[in-house]
């Protein structure tokens, strides 16, 4: 489910999911809800609160933030292409390590790879094996680059920069479930905001947001 987030990054009124996922280009943000970050700082702040709300004022609190991203996203490459590697660059080596040092957040770079029946939670497997065949031609060097759609293509590297994305984004979004951190701010590529369950689309291999949310669902 994608939410809306004010200004100030909080939720818009009404919102009670139990997560909030704002798709910023390349990258996304994922953070608990209104509720659950209300009855942490009540159990910090208040102990008889807190042990009214189960929230044991002992347990040490998770990272309010981790930035979630992997090398592997930037070896996607298409020539004289507007979705490439230096808008991802930029973030990991610019943007974000001044960032880091002024906010004192971590950088995860996770290594999970999705599995078959990850992706198919939200693409059919026909098009799940689609992909895969395509990756499978350009690595034995059968093909230079197959079109996945009219502006989306598999080349050398397309493979890795998929799968870690896709990956990256799953293990971001479990974290948070699980209470590893509070917000996770996912940057990957190619995108994954675009493409239908059959079928690739503006420059998107797999739809990764869809995919996490359905995995948590």
């Amino acid at each position: 489910m994608l939410l809306p987030l004010n200004y100030h990054g909080r939720a818009e009124s009404g919102c009670t999911s139990s997560l909030i996922v704002l798709l910023l280009g390349s990258a996304l943000l994922v953070r608990s809800s209104p509720l659950s970050l209300a009855t942490r700082r009540w159990g910090r702040t208040n102990p008889k609160l807190g042990r009214m709300l189960r929230y044991p004022t002992s347990v040490a609190v998770a990272p309010s933030l981790q930035i979630y991203t992997h090398e592997g996203c930037l070896k996607h490459k298409v020539m004289f292409h507007p979705e490439s590697p230096e808008r991802l660059r930029y973030l990991m080596e610019d943007i974000i390590p001044t960032l880091s040092s002024r906010l004192s957040f971590d950088v995860i770079s996770p290594n999970r790879l999705p599995t078959k029946e990850d992706l198919q939670l939200i693409h059919t497997p026909d098009y799940v094996e689609s992909t895969f065949e395509a990756f499978r031609q350009v690595r034995d060097g059968h093909a230079v680059s197959v079109f996945l759609d009219s502006d989306t293509q598999v080349v050398e590297g397309t493979e890795e920069s998929a799968m870690r994305g896709a990956g990256v984004t799953l293990q971001a979004v479990e974290d948070v479930v699980e209470g590893k951190a509070l917000r996770a701010f996912v940057m990957v590529r190619p995108p994954g905001h675009h493409a239908e369950p059959n079928t690739a689309m503006g420059f998107c291999v797999y739809y990764s947001v869809l995919c996490i949310t359905s995995s948590v669902s």
